[in-house]
């Protein structure tokens, strides 16, 4: 991305407060009622694609923290024709991804760092996933087993489509690969899915 640099310090006008745009520019250029507005726009959103991805409130607040860390540090970079959502989406990745191998790192010296720790209040709906009967606690908890034994390009996407509802083109921006891809590893994610859950589906059908 190039990097645009920040032009004076301007105050953010009431008028303006909700024009996303004008509130990105000014915190990027340094404006500190910006980042806060900025902060408070996407909070919510940050923190239940960071809860979709851990599946665990802790790491998931963790992850938000550490993503707004990073967007503020590196917003000076952000490119304004790419979509900022889709940007920060990438930062909260790369930021799982970062906590993934930390976990594993800990993993490897303390073995209780592989304890399960799903929380199943951290799936609400499943869309229109293989596992949209999937409603009690107990039964959510499986389908979130199952999501995380997906490869990780597959859960990604499965998390992104089936559970955030993004569209197909702004999933592709994201994860930087062609839109095509996307639905390739959304119907490879899929199937995978159903094979996991079918023994518990027959099982209880």
């Amino acid at each position: 991305m190039k990097i645009l640099k920040p032009q004076g310090n301007h105050k953010v006008k009431a008028q303006n407060a909700g024009d996303e745009k004008f509130v990105i520019r000014l915190a990027r250029a340094g404006q500190d009622e910006a980042k806060g507005q900025l902060t408070r726009l996407y909070l919510n959103r940050a923190y239940r694609f960071a809860l979709r991805l851990t599946q665990n409130r802790h790491d998931a607040e963790e992850l938000v923290r550490a993503a707004f860390a990073e967007l503020f540090q590196n917003l000076t970079r952000y490119d304004e024709s790419f979509a900022f959502s889709a940007w920060f989406y990438q930062i909260i990745i790369h930021q799982y991804l970062k906590l993934r191998r930390k976990r594993r790192l800990l993993a490897g010296i303390f073995p209780f760092f592989l304890k399960d720790t799903i929380d199943p209040d951290a799936f609400e709906s499943p869309g229109d996933s293989p596992g949209i009967a999937l409603t009690q606690k107990e039964e959510k908890k499986i389908l979130l087993k199952a999501i995380r034994k997906l490869p990780q390009a597959q859960q990604l996407t499965v998390t992104l489509y089936d559970l955030e509802g993004l569209p197909q083109k702004e999933i592709a921006e994201i994860l930087e690969i062609p839109a095509a891809e996307v639905m390739s590893r959304l119907h490879s994610g899929r199937q995978k899915l159903l094979e996991s859950l079918t023994p518990y589906l027959k099982e209880n059908g």
